[in-house]
């Protein structure tokens, strides 16, 4: 049988919007922190400065990528 893309193995829909990295927009923080040596590292306790953000909906599949500064991650 042919091989399906990944989009269509997680989905009952027939076919999806592919994530499109021509049109990631990049948001640098204005509070960069000074990176810690790895010794000094605890996990759950250092975040990085940015993260990176695709939503996706029904009607549209995958919008633009974005990285943007750290913030909360609301999954509603």
């Amino acid at each position: 049988s042919p091989v399906l893309p990944l989009c269509r193995a997680y989905s009952s829909e027939p076919r999806c919007s592919p994530l499109d990295p021509s049109r990631l927009t990049i948001i640098k923080t204005k509070h960069p922190q000074h990176p810690k040596k790895p010794e000094d590292l605890v996990f759950g306790k250092q975040f990085t400065d940015h993260m990176l953000a695709v939503e996706w909906n029904h009607k549209n599949g995958w919008l633009a990528p974005r990285i943007h500064p750290y913030q909360n991650l609301s999954l509603d």
